[in-house]
């Protein structure tokens, strides 16, 4: 059997197995929460000693946003929604903080682009263990309201650092 024959073999053996089975292989589920997400370049945060370069020598402290968990109900008068994330630290070159206090925001937005919301938060993590690393879970609840106005709506919840310039600028070069 040549390469060609054997590998068109496979291909339709294959295509015959996944008709057989007469299923999506993908589970979709329809909710009424919103979607979100963190905001890309605003999901991590280098931090720098007040008016030092932003050289990596000169890193205090790096933060990620990460593991992100939306829970959401429709209690009558607003779809009350609960978010929940993790923020891990590390210290730099230049760090000798042992906690730290980052600010972050979350907003709620409309169709895109129209804010309805933003809200300022601070997490307060320690920086222990040997590596000096430290791991909080924040969870932020807010309800969005549901009437027939409301419904007619596509609702985005975005999450990020509330960041310097400096560290605004470091991450889209970066």
């Amino acid at each position: 059997m040549t390469f060609f024959a054997a590998r068109a073999a496979f291909v339709m053996s294959t295509l015959s197995v996944l008709a057989a089975c007469n299923s999506n292989p993908l589970i979709v589920e329809i909710t009424d929460c919103p979607a979100v997400g963190f905001v890309r370049y605003a999901n991590s945060l280098t931090a720098f000693p007040d008016g030092a370069k932003a050289t990596a020598d000169n890193v205090t402290h790096r933060a990620v946003m990460s593991n992100l968990d939306v829970d959401c109900q429709d209690k009558g008068e607003g779809l009350r929604t609960r978010v929940d994330f993790t923020i891990t630290a590390e210290p730099g070159p230049a760090g000798t903080a042992r906690s730290l206090t980052l600010p972050y925001f979350v907003t709620v937005v409309r169709e895109g682009d129209d804010l309805q919301a933003k809200s300022i938060y601070t997490s307060s993590i320690a920086m222990t263990g040997p590596d000096n690393r430290g791991r909080t879970r924040e969870s932020v609840e807010f309800s969005i309201p549901t009437n027939d106005l409301a419904d007619e709506y596509v609702y985005e919840v975005l999450i990020g650092f509330e960041l310097t310039n400096t560290q605004a600028r470091y991450n889209l070069e970066s």
